[in-house]
Formats: structure tokens, C-alpha cells, sequence
């Protein structure tokens, strides 16, 4: 049995390798730690998140496939001494827009802690969107700090999910419009909902009705109206038919899918149109 004199010694050594290992752990940041993957969170700043510690992303909603964006994410509150992020796309790409910053495993991260100035601190990153679908997700967790190396004091929260609209790549050819002259999309209702939703579209007589090719006016072109999960997959087709003008409602029953938010897609030819649904349980 350790002497009196042994356990303080003991004690002090684990308190110092506790102190150093803490130091080296974290003289640069964490990935894996946003609700994309575990979920589990800046755990080491703290057991589970705090809701003084504010974190956000600031940046476009809807994007175009093919071009890069900048996006910033921002955090408030907690000892705001110096504060630490980890930053995950669904699907997209993430990558640094300024110094000590880096990616690791698809994710982004800080190389060492930053101060902050005044009452938040934040960094720029840039984001690309995925080749394909109609939506994305950025996920983040961030820590605000008191940096005197231990994680006693520290806190952390968990950011809310930023959704992404993807739009085509005009690029390729691709044309969203006019809409109005073709078809109108309408916000479905009930949202949120549970379990099923109806959406309501219009058709025009005019643009609509000639086939995508430009050829053959007057033959009709195809509609579908169908529905995408967060990720950009594809869940349901409501829709698959020729044009015929006129005013639609189409109901969605949910009763088998998962709560969430989802995107509905009324396209023909090279005009589409998307708008956005929770599902809430």
C-alpha cells in the first residue's frame, strides 16, 4: 500500500500527464465529432453540449453544381478565450479558405485554437457541391474554450444543420426557366406534416408543351414530380405523364418514411422547380 507521501506524488503525476496529454491531444483540432458520424460531440471540452455555446454557418442556401463557395462558420458565448470547430458535408467538399485550417478524412477542421474578438470568433471555408442530386447537408460542432490546457471549464454545442438547395449546372446546358411561362410549383400542406402532405402544381398552355429537343412543337413533354431525401436521393415518383395543362394536387403519404426534411421536384424538359417539407413525428 502507497505511503501518504507516495499518493500525493501519484496524484500530482497524473494530474500533470493529464495536463500534457490534453495539450498535445488538442494543439490541433478533431474530425468525426459533428451528428453526421457519431454525434458524440467536443466530449473532451465538456460531457455533453452546452446551450450558451452558439454555432452557426452563415453562407448561400442554394447553390449551383460545378461552381465553389465560400461559407463561414461562427461561435458565441462559453468562456470565449479561444474557440475550435469540426465541419462535415453530406456529400459536397469541403475545403480551407484561410490559414490554420486543414481537412482530414472529407472533413474541416482548425490546426490550432483561435481567439476570439469580442464576443465570437469564426473562419471562413469553402464548400463545393456534390456532381448531382437536389440537396445537401454541412454539419458542425464547435468549442469555446478558456485555454489553460485542461478541459475543466471548456464547453461546446453541436450547430444546426445547414441545408443546401442544389441547382443544375448551367454549364452543361442545363435551363431552369422561365418557370413562370411553363408551370407553378406551390408550397404543399400541410408543412410540417404527418404522415401525408399534399402538393398543388399548375401547368400553362404555351412553352411547356414543346418537347425539350426544340423539335416537334406541339408534342407534349413529360412531367414528374418526385421526391428527395436530405442526402439528394431520390424516395418517391408521385408523377410520370405528358403534358396537359391545367391545375394538379397530388397527396404523399409518408407513413413509411423516417422524419426529416425533404425536397419535392416538378420538372419537364429543361424547366424545373424545388421547394422544401418536414415530416415531423
Amino acid at each position: 500500500m502507497p505511503s501518504r507521501r507516495q499518493t500525493v506524488v501519484l496524484v500530482i503525476a497524473g494530474s500533470y500527464a493529464l495536463f500534457i496529454g490534453f495539450s498535445v491531444l488538442h494543439e490541433s483540432g478533431q474530425v468525426g465529432v459533428t451528428r453526421k458520424t457519431t454525434g458524440v460531440g467536443c466530449i473532451c471540452h465538456g460531457a455533453s453540449p452546452t446551450s450558451t455555446v452558439l454555432v452557426g454557418v452563415s453562407g448561400p442556401d442554394s447553390v449551383r453544381i460545378g461552381n465553389r463557395y465560400v461559407y463561414t462558420i461562427r461561435i458565441k458565448g462559453g468562456p470565449a478565450v479561444a474557440g475550435g470547430f469540426d465541419i462535415a458535408a453530406a456529400r459536397g467538399v469541403l475545403s480551407a479558405a484561410e490559414n490554420f485550417t486543414y481537412t482530414q478524412d472529407g472533413e474541416l477542421t482548425h490546426a490550432t485554437p483561435k481567439a476570439f474578438q469580442g464576443d465570437s470568433v469564426q473562419w471562413s471555408f469553402y464548400y463545393q457541391p456534390p456532381s448531382s442530386g437536389t440537396a445537401d447537408t454541412i454539419f458542425t460542432a464547435g468549442n469555446s474554450t478558456n485555454l489553460n490546457g485542461l478541459p475543466s471549464g471548456d464547453e461546446w454545442n453541436f450547430g444546426a444543420d445547414f441545408y443546401v438547395q442544389l441547382l443544375p449546372d448551367t454549364s452543361l446546358g442545363v435551363s431552369e426557366g422561365p418557370r413562370i411561362k411553363s408551370f407553378r410549383l406551390y408550397q404543399n400542406f400541410p408543412n410540417p406534416f404527418n404522415p401525408s402532405t399534399t402538393i398543388s402544381y399548375s401547368l400553362a398552355a404555351g412553352e411547356g408543351n414543346a418537347s425539350s429537343s426544340g423539335s416537334g412543337a406541339g408534342r407534349a413533354s413529360l412531367v414528374t414530380l418526385k421526391i428527395y431525401d436530405i442526402l439528394g436521393r431520390e424516395v418517391a415518383e408521385l408523377v410520370r405523364e405528358p403534358w396537359r395543362p391545367g391545375a394538379y394536387r397530388v397527396q404523399w403519404d409518408a407513413t413509411n418514411f423516417s422524419d426529416g426534411i425533404y425536397f419535392y421536384k416538378l420538372q419537364s424538359g429543361g424547366y424545373s422547380e424545388t421547394k422544401k417539407m418536414t415530416l415531423v413525428r
